[in-house]
């Protein structure tokens, strides 16, 4: 693992630890600030957002090096995206962790967004808030004989937001919606489609999965958590596939690096989040993996 390249110290309330950051934090009872935004963490383990920074001061610091360090102090995943870069100044005391977040995204043009547990970190500045698109109200549809495809459009011009569909099936899907938000009437239609979704630029992709089914010793396999910084696609791949033992091919032209940070997951879900962060799509053939550019 590379060492953080900024100078600073870290002082700890509790204990007065020196590392590479002036950050001192203290806990507060009480405070909400995440509820929304770290909802349903992958291994149920309660992420620590009620933290105010009193001291923190960064001098021309790399920004993968701030979200790092941030990010672990409320025990978050996340991912930062290539062509998020720059760096980072400012001197703040007694500001929440949630207004230091922003302003350390703002610094650097970025936005974020939670999914799955996960914070993805992009270089887009002012995109609509994730939670808020997902909990938007829909009015009542009757999709009994509408095909998927139809339906997802409809659903997404009422939620007034940007989607990319791929080719569907040419199936109904068969049921009623009632005052239902996006989130829910999403989840109810994905098996349908087989695909898996992301949010990404204030819009939502609709990825298909691989036709194959995972080969049986991975259908339950649990993965190891994962830690990289500023890490290449084929070092990232290499890493995971090597530990679960798994055949796969890299496409061409795959070569943005990027951060991420994952707890113990099951093999199929790791993948998908490292899919997203690479900008990739996977296809099963036989039993190997072939990782493409996604179009």
């Amino acid at each position: 693992m590379v060492p953080p390249r900024n100078e600073a110290r870290v002082e700890r309330i509790s204990k007065g630890i020196e590392s590479s950051l002036v950050l001192s934090l203290s806990m507060l009872s009480g405070l909400t600030f995440l509820g929304a935004i770290l909802a349903a963490p992958s291994q149920g383990d309660v992420l620590d957002g009620d933290r105010v920074i009193s001291s923190i001061e960064y001098h021309h610091a790399d920004i993968n090096e701030v979200l790092r360090t941030l990010l672990r102090e409320v025990n978050a995943e996340y991912v930062v995206e290539p062509g998020v870069s720059g760096t980072v100044s400012l001197s703040l005391r007694n500001i929440s962790f949630t207004a230091t977040f922003k302003q350390v995204l703002n610094q650097v043009s970025a936005s974020s967004s939670c999914q799955r547990g996960v914070f993805f970190i992009e270089d887009a500045p002012n995109l609509p808030d994730y939670e808020e698109v997902m909990n938007r109200k829909l009015p009542n549809y009757d999709f009994s004989n509408t095909k998927l495809s139809d339906a997802l459009a409809t659903v997404f011009n009422d939620a007034k937001i940007r989607a990319t569909l791929p080719t569907l099936p040419s199936i109904p899907v068969g049921r009623k919606f009632q005052v239902k938000t996006l989130r829910q009437v999403i989840e109810s239609i994905l098996p349908l489609a087989n695909c898996r979704v992301a949010y990404r630029r204030g819009r939502f992709e609709f990825i298909p999965k691989s036709a194959e089914l995972l080969p049986g010793y991975l259908l339950d396999r649990q993965v190891s958590a994962i830690d990289f910084l500023d890490v290449s696609p084929k070092d990232a791949f290499s890493t995971f596939f090597r530990q679960v033992r798994a055949q796969y091919v890299l496409g061409p032209n795959i070569d943005a690096r990027f951060t991420m940070k994952l707890k113990s997951r099951k093999f199929e879900e790791t993948l998908d989040i490292l899919c997203q962060a690479t900008d990739t799509t996977y296809q099963l053939h036989g039993e190997v993996f072939q990782i493409e550019r996604r179009k």
